[in-house]
């Protein structure tokens, strides 16, 4: 009897259907569909393979360091501030023309006229040293080109930063310029490298305009670049570009292994991790970056970070000799085994480089792609329960629209003030971290757009703002409601730039969660919350760590917006990821509140009051004009 008592008195508890606020995502779904992840994740470790090396140089290598750390040096004392327009950058262009001319090669000067940022509009000169194939060949049109930019901010005398690879380039250019090989090598001397590579991009551009150009895709094999080739190294390869492309897997491969002849140990590379960031949001500061773009299979040389060398430390006594004589040495050896197959280094590629393999970018692409599986089928599936039993997800859904369009208002701002000349503004090129405009905050135009943007969202929050206690089934359909529009953020992300998912996938993955823990403890809800913001913290910790920029990091984001290096697809979709990440909060925080219907709406505030009649006086006036039009 008092068993039976206790079992009518403790009825055993039935477990939470899937879809209730109790228990909204469905596990089992989300953990076979990350079973389903292996699959492309497997093929992209099958996919390793070993990097095709170039033939070894069948010349002796004879580059003299003591010769070319003796021009480094020359150069870098004689004309100190080399900055592009200048008189000294002029006499700086001959002096490397002439050293040019004594080696034997037909030299030319291109001459441009080019917006630089801080600088306004100047002219710039590159110097183009060609030399002829051997005869007979039928490969003798095709070039291998040795670029190194001779300019500098003027801050120092840019003994390393670049005098250093201009004093290679010209040594290199007296061991092969009477070399016979198979095609022709191009020296080039650019201008305004250290002002976002305008001399290069020009190169480029004359490439992609005119097929014949000797720097076209069509016939230029490779590029070398050489940057900052006196340390504080150890040596260093640049593989990243301005687009989701690589040089050739055979060109980083040759260029690691004529290092590995000098130096007995691989080049540094950013690891694979970093790779990846450079391919979802391509950011170079170097040479390589414009003929990267233009399809040509380039590659930079270097001791040296990615940001340039600070200027105390920039002076011909810091020179390191016998770095500079190791690297000329490497780079002679790559340019040597370019002039007997450089076909085989030709093009651009997509892939991750570890160790002399490479890993196919677009097998790294669909494990990206298939990772979104796991969050789809999830919230589809819970989208479906819930909405049978009453969650208000298309009040959600609304909800999410106004915080949208206050975003998409913030970025109407922004532009807005671009367009003003409020903001910096460029080509395309990304700003040198050590220019005023990357390091200054515009603070009068990042306020106007705080209070305007202020006045935007007091007119959006006004049907959003929680005034009463919301049912379970109502907050879940907010949660609901941003998890789908991650989705549709998600799937526009894999079709601009398929690798940048990386970036959004970490928030898609953790906040399909946030139900089981709402009830949780703060600290918890808030960690949770931290965790998705993943994605794009590495974004902002990349450009931290490549470049030191420390707080003024996100400011250098913003204007690689502002001078049209990043998309406007890009920044309109981080718009939309903003407003979700901004409505999962409110749901963790128990700030949501779904859409004010009809019959929930409040009375109209006094700002958006005085905004409605304003509206409504402007129509009536603009009929008044019309029609007084019509009677005269």
């Amino acid at each position: 009897m008092a068993q039976h008592a206790r079992s009518q008195a403790s009825p055993p508890t039935q477990r939470p259907r899937r879809g209730f606020p109790d228990r909204p995502v469905n596990g089992r779904i989300y953990r076979t569909l990350c079973l389903v992840v292996l699959i492309p994740a497997a093929i992209a470790a099958l996919s390793v393979r070993e990097a095709p090396l170039l033939p070894a140089a069948g010349l002796p290598l004879t580059f003299d360091g003591e010769k070319a750390v003796a021009l480094t040096r020359t150069f870098a004392s004689t004309f100190p501030n080399r900055t592009p327009g200048t008189d000294t950058a002029q006499g700086a262009a001959e002096w490397v023309a002439w050293r040019l001319v004594e080696t034997g090669l037909r030299v030319e000067r291109h001459v441009a006229s080019v917006d630089l940022p801080e600088l306004g509009r100047v002219p710039i000169v590159n110097i183009v040293g060609t030399t002829r194939a051997r005869r007979g060949s039928s490969r003798s049109s095709d070039t291998i080109i040795v670029v190194a930019h001779r300019d500098n901010r003027g801050e120092s005398p840019g003994a390393n930063d670049n005098a250093s690879g201009t004093g290679v380039l010209i040594e290199l250019a007296r061991e092969l310029g009477t070399v016979s090989l198979d095609h022709t090598l191009v020296f080039v001397s650019t201008d305004a490298g250290a002002f976002g590579n305008a001399g290069a991009l020009q190169l480029a551009r004359d490439g992609a305009r005119d097929p014949t150009s000797l720097f076209s895709r069509e016939r230029a094999l490779a590029v070398v670049n050489l940057d900052s080739l006196s340390g504080p190294g150890p040596a260093r390869l640049g593989l990243g570009g301005d687009t989701a492309a690589f040089p050739s897997p055979s060109l980083a491969a040759s260029a690691d292994a004529a290092v590995i002849a000098q130096t007995e140990e691989r080049a540094r590379t950013p690891n694979p991790l970093a790779q990846l960031i450079d391919l979802a949001f391509p950011l170079s500061l170097s040479d390589q970056a414009p003929f990267l773009d233009a399809g040509v299979s380039a590659i930079t040389l270097s001791a040296a970070g990615d940001r340039p060398p600070r200027p105390d430390t920039d002076v011909p006594e810091a020179l390191d000799g016998t770095l500079v004589a190791t690297l000329g040495s490497a780079a002679q050896g790559l340019v040597a085994s370019l002039g007997g197959a450089a076909e085989v280094a030709r093009g651009t590629d997509s892939y991750l480089y570890v160790s002399g393999r490479a890993i196919r970018g677009w097998a790294v692409g669909l494990t990206l792609l298939a990772a979104l599986l796991p969050p789809i089928g999830a919230v589809i599936d819970l989208f479906a329960r819930a909405r049978a039993r009453g969650s208000r997800v298309a009040a959600g859904l609304r909800s999410y629209r106004s915080r949208l369009l206050f975003w998409l208002w913030v970025a109407g701002l922004v532009g807005l003030v671009t367009f003003l000349g409020a903001l910096p503004s460029g080509s395309g090129r990304p700003l040198p971290p050590d220019s005023h405009d990357a390091q200054t905050w515009s603070a009068g135009a990042l306020a106007a757009v705080g209070i305007v943007g202020a006045a935007g969202w007091l007119l959006a929050r006004n049907r959003i703002a929680r005034r009463a206690e919301m049912s379970d089934a109502s907050e879940l359909g907010g949660h609901i409601a941003g998890m789908l529009a991650l989705i549709a953020v998600s799937l526009a992300v894999a079709i601009v730039q398929p690798f940048a998912l990386i970036f959004v996938l970490p928030s898609l993955h953790v906040w399909l969660w946030l139900p089981h823990v709402r009830q949780g403890a703060f600290a918890v809800r808030v960690a949770v919350l931290a965790l998705g913001l993943l994605g794009p913290a590495l974004l902002l910790g990349s450009v931290v760590m490549r470049f030191d920029l420390g707080l003024d990091a996100p400011w250098y984001l913003l204007t690689l917006v502002t001078t049209g290096h990043a998309p406007i697809s890009l920044f309109v979709l981080f718009a939309a990821w903003l407003a979700a990440a901004a409505q999962l909060s409110a749901y963790t925080l128990g700030l949501y509140a779904p859409y004010a219907g009809p019959d929930e709406r409040p009375q109209l505030g006094p700002v958006r009051s005085a905004v409605r009649a304003t509206i409504l006086s402007s129509r009536w006036l603009r009929r008044v004009w019309r029609r007084a039009g019509a009677a005269r």
